[in-house]
């Protein structure tokens, strides 16, 4: 990750950021009103997930970590404690209630997410859209034991857990399924979130919802990002800073929005 282009980038995330009273499209609008103002309300939804996280935040066991994305080559393999891995990747409870709001809202039947780490965010949506059927992907095998055992002392059963690399099973994924929303959190370079983004255009709806984690990590991501947003396939884009969300309905008019959170 680059702290200094994180840094400069929020600040000018946060001198472009508006509210509702800015937004003429009534999609957007309604979006707004119905994601982002609930999902800032604090309630007991997600008390018994952050517990668990706060049981992860404590655990000092140690594991195997695999990485196959940004900075791998660096460092493939490396042994990290689960407090470790669940400090840096877990998503934090404000954007954690946001995407499993948002995805409630939207109403998917399948939902696909690359990069379950411990399962925090996997575990917001399944409390949230009970109806849906997740599927998530972690590259490291040892990573996705911790997140399994935490679906099940979570009893979320709407979860299939896969391991190995994006790159592999995701094309075999959506051939052979359709996906709704898509959360792409994990192997945080350009060239793998332009791939990603060209391997779901390619089967994307007029529903299809993808949210990018972290547009913001590198510059990287972030040309990537600008560039999906660009795309003639991209209808509408939101741009909150932690997460860019990218929409295909035909009906919307192309424009960008940048929103506070």
């Amino acid at each position: 990750m680059s702290l200094n282009h994180k840094i400069k980038s929020y600040f000018t995330y946060k001198l472009r950021a508006k509210n509702e009273y800015s937004l003429h499209s009534p999609f957007m609008f309604d979006l707004y009103n119905a994601v982002f103002k609930i999902a800032r309300k604090r309630t007991n939804e997600f008390d018994a997930i952050e517990k668990l996280r706060g049981q992860l935040l404590k655990d000092n066991r140690t594991i195997q970590f695999e990485d196959l994305g940004a900075g791998a080559e660096k460092n493939r393999i490396s042994t990290r404690t689960i407090s470790g891995i669940t400090k840096k990747t877990g998503k934090k409870k404000k954007y954690a209630r946001f995407l499993a709001h948002l995805a409630a809202y939207l109403n998917p039947k399948e939902i696909l997410e690359l990069g379950t780490s411990v399962g925090i965010s996997t575990m917001y949506l399944s409390q949230k859209n009970k109806s849906a059927h997740i599927t998530t992907i972690e590259g490291s095998k040892e990573v996705k034991k911790i997140a399994n055992e935490n679906f099940k002392k979570g009893n979320l059963n709407n979860i299939e857990s896969l391991e190995g690399n994006f790159d592999s099973i995701l094309p075999n994924l959506i051939a052979t399924k359709k996906y709704d929303f898509f959360y792409i959190d994990g192997n945080h370079t350009y060239d793998a979130t332009v791939h990603y983004f060209e391997l779901i255009k390619a089967v994307a709806g007029n529903d299809t919802v993808v949210v990018f984690d972290d547009i913001y990590w590198s510059a990287g991501m972030t040309k990537a990002w600008e560039e999906i947003c660009k795309d003639n396939s991209v209808s509408a884009s939101v741009d909150l800073f932690e997460f860019g969300i990218v929409f295909f309905r035909k009906e919307l008019s192309k424009q960008h929005f940048v929103l506070r959170y």
